[in-house]
């Protein structure tokens, strides 16, 4: 045999001996990273630890952090990896049932990974700005920049206003005297408030004063208070619920990524007749869904759904 046809035979051996590799255990996770422990000599990462709470809410998720739980989801991880390796020395994963079931939860994840990944894209500052505006009124909330004193009596009340008049500093002598123990610390400071969250009889004369006019006393169960109006404005402006839009858009984002992708899609019917897609293409609640994936007739089993998350505190 020549030289070039040896080798002629030798890349072809290569080459079917590539397309005949078995395909990979289902569950086997990438080599490399930050090992954090080891099950009968195998690794638990933290790359596998930061995927899986990648997937929690994220309220839950910083709950975990904050109080110190994050280790729960390395337990559960080691539990994984028993189980997983039990289930493949019974060679669970060869049942045709099981792989469907895999097949399906591959097609899930890589679905909302794309859905995850066009919300992205698609949540521009100018959908956002669009949002916004669409929804002027829900955001055109009258509001007022306050400080507060809660003092022991209207006689004190009187006496420390007295020294707001003759150019005493608000935050100085609420920090010095007030009984708040919340925003005596910051100088009274409460931040922006609506009128609706100034409960009973405070609201409308804190409304209807000035910018930096003090407002009080005002007697109440709690104490004699006193308002500072810092600041005044009609509409929460954009910067502080740009993240609350951002959430709000991601429904409305991925149901019309969903309805482009079916308008330009020919859906059969079982005998191979085409049928209309469901009107607006919304996706289904908690969830994308998944890429060409509705379960055969017949029963197909659903994806399996992810490990249970650690308890909130």
């Amino acid at each position: 045999m020549s030289r070039i046809a040896l080798r002629s035979f030798v890349l072809a051996l290569s080459v079917l001996g590539a397309c005949q590799q078995p395909p990979p255990t289902p569950g086997t996770v990438p080599p490399g990273g930050t090992t954090l422990t080891t099950v009968n000599g195998n690794p638990v990462t933290q790359e596998m630890v930061d995927a899986t709470l990648s997937q929690l809410p994220e309220d839950l998720r910083k709950r975990l952090e904050q109080t110190g739980q994050i280790s729960q989801v390395q337990d559960q991880l080691v539990v994984g990896e028993l189980l997983w390796r039990k289930a493949l020395e019974r060679n669970l994963h060869t049942d045709p049932q099981m792989q469907l079931t895999l097949a399906l939860a591959q097609r899930n994840a890589l679905a909302d990974a794309l859905l995850d990944k066009t919300i992205a894209e698609r949540s521009t500052p100018e959908r956002i700005q669009k949002y916004y505006d669409d929804h002027a009124v829900q955001y055109a909330r009258p509001q007022a920049k306050l400080r507060v004193m809660v003092l022991e009596s209207e006689a004190v009340a009187a006496e420390v206003k007295a020294q707001l008049d003759g150019g005493a500093d608000f935050a100085t002598l609420a920090t010095q005297k007030s009984k708040d123990p919340n925003s005596a610390p910051k100088g009274g400071e409460l931040g922006w408030l609506g009128k609706t969250e100034l409960r009973g009889p405070l609201g409308e004369p804190v409304f209807a004063a000035e910018k930096g006019a003090v407002v009080g006393p005002i007697a109440t169960p709690t104490g004699a208070l006193l308002f500072k109006v810092e600041d005044k404005r009609d509409k929460v402006p954009l910067e502080e619920v740009k993240e609350e839009i951002t959430g709000k858009l991601k429904q409305e984002l991925a149901e019309e990524y969903i309805k482009e992708l079916k308008d330009g899609a020919q859906i059969g019917g079982a005998g191979g007749a085409s049928v209309a897609a469901p009107a607006g293409g919304a996706a289904p609640a908690g969830g994308a869904a998944p890429a060409g994936g509705a379960a055969p007739a017949g029963g197909a089993a659903p994806a399996p759904a992810a490990p249970a998350a650690p308890a909130a505190p």
